[in-house]
Formats: structure tokens, sequence, C-alpha cells
């Protein structure tokens, strides 16, 4: 009997070892699955500021294809400046290169949140802002240009006006009539000087004005480059002072008269004769008159 079972248990540990040998076929087949999903969300905050992302200003949510690489413009509201920027929880305020942001590949669901700071003009005064936009790949038809949250229409040849832009640091945008944002750049006003309106330019190759304190009017040049507004020019176009001469000044006058209708009192020799005679005649018409009052009186 113990023979037996001895032999039945052989048999039924190496049905066993088969058993464990095949269990991998068998587990294949079972292997359960998962999908992958080709888009995730990031979820966007930006109070004080807008974020494009492919020319569309988010909302709170973006969605973006997974193990895509997102780059986000990042343009601060009129008075703000970018303080913080964290993605997924990270702090990567010193990636942000030229208001841009370029998030790494793209494998779950993430996070945006960008901060800002309050900023101040570096002095009270406002200008009028013209000039015009060259590089388009087309006319300008229809495409407006934000400076400082205030917005124009720019002119089929590439001009716009500004009547009244402070100083300090401002977002420049460019969008088409549907509000896509095509472009951005930075205008930075720095504080007048007593001297000529000079453009410095920094080592990242901004350019930062400078007026002088009886600017009024700044011209500027903006080139479009790869959905950049560039500023590669910028001028005084304020009309100079006009200095009145002696004899200017005189002619104004003699104008001034001519509109209130004060002539001046003068006397030319043409006219001398004519009054010599008026005073003679008056002279005898007195003596005489004088002469019969005398024989009255006797």
């Amino acid at each position: 009997m113990n023979r037996f079972i001895r032999k039945g248990m052989v048999i039924f540990l190496s049905g066993c070892v088969f058993a464990l040998m095949v269990s991998p076929i068998s587990a294949k087949e079972t292997k359960v699955t998962a999908s992958v999903p080709k888009q995730h969300e990031v979820t966007v905050e930006s109070e004080g500021g807008r974020i494009v992302v492919n020319q569309k200003v988010a909302d709170t949510v973006i969605q973006a294809d997974r193990h895509s690489e997102v780059t986000y413009w990042i343009l601060p509201d009129a008075g703000k400046e970018i303080q913080t920027v964290v993605y997924d929880g990270v702090d990567v305020t010193d990636q942000v290169v030229d208001h841009e942001y370029t998030a790494p590949k793209l494998v779950r669901n993430a996070s945006l949140t960008v901060t800002y700071g309050d900023i101040e003009a570096p002095d009270e005064n406002t200008y009028i802002i013209n000039g015009s936009i060259t590089g388009t790949d087309e006319t300008p038809v229809n495409l407006s240009l934000e400076i400082g949250g205030k917005k124009t229409i720019i002119g089929k040849d590439g001009s716009f006006i500004f009547p009244n832009i402070s100083s300090g640091l401002h977002t420049m945008v460019l969008m088409d009539q549907n509000e896509n944002i095509l472009a951005y750049g930075v205008l930075n006003i720095e504080k007048a000087q007593d001297n000529d309106l000079q453009a410095v330019t920094s080592e990242d190759g901004h350019i930062s004005i400078i007026p002088s304190l009886k600017t009024g009017n700044i011209a500027l040049q903006i080139l479009l480059e790869e959905g950049h507004l560039v500023l590669s020019s910028a001028a005084d176009s304020t009309p100079q002072e006009e200095i009145e001469s002696p004899a200017e000044e005189n002619s104004k006058e003699d104008s001034e008269d001519e509109i209130t209708g004060e002539a001046p009192l003068t006397m030319d020799n043409s006219h001398l004769g004519a009054y010599i005679s008026l005073f003679a005649v008056s002279g005898i018409i007195l003596i005489g008159f004088i002469k019969m009052k005398k024989q009255r009186v006797e």
C-alpha cells in the first residue's frame, strides 16, 4: 500500500512541475492590458496675465497630445510682471526665457501656475506712440496691436498710433480679427532724462527707450519675427521748438494787429502834406472865430 502511495505522490509532484512549466503560456493568455490616453489635461492658473498655447489664450484647462512638448507664452497684464512659474509642482521660473516656457514631454495630467507682481511706472509721463510694423507675410488687414492693455487697429501700410501710453514696462501683442495672438514683444519706456531720446540695447537684445524731458511723441519701428515683435528702432518725433527772431516777433505782432483790427498809429511822407494843410485850415478857422467873438464883446 505504501508503495502505491509513494508512486501516486511521484505522479502528483510531476504534474505540479509540468503545470509550473506551462504556466507562463497561460499567464500570457490571461494578461490584463490598460489603454494609454492619446491626450492629457494641463490645468492653468494665471490671475494677472494671459497664457497662450498655439496662438490661443488658455482658460483653465488645455488638452495636449501625449509625449508632446508644449510651449507656453506668458503675457502679463498692464502694470504686472512675472513673479513665479510652477509646473506640475516644480518651480521653473528660471527656465522662462523671453516670457516663454517649454514644458517636458507630457506623460500624465499636469498643472501650470503663474503668479504676477505689481510694477510701477518710473515717472508720470505719457507719450503718443506711433510707428509701423514690418515683416508680416501678407498685408496686415484687420490686425490689431495692443500695448499696455490698450488696443488699436493697424493700417494697411502697417502703421499704428496710440494717443496716451505711460512710461514703464508694457507687453505688446499682435492679434488677428478672431483675437488669436500672432506675436508678442516688450516695450520698456524708462524715466525721462534732460537730453535727446536714447534707444539702449541690453545684452539680451531688448531695446529700452529713454525719452528726453521734452519728448511728447515716440516713433517706433517694429519687426515681426517668428511670433515675436522686435523693437528695431525708436526716435523722438516731437517737433523741435521754433526760436523766433525779433523780426519774426514784430511780424507776428503786426499780424495780430490785423486780426484784432487795431492798426498801429503810423505816419508816412505821402500823407504829410495833407496833415499840414488840415492843421493850417483849422488854425485859420479858430483865429476867425476868436476875432468875431471879440468884436461882439466891444
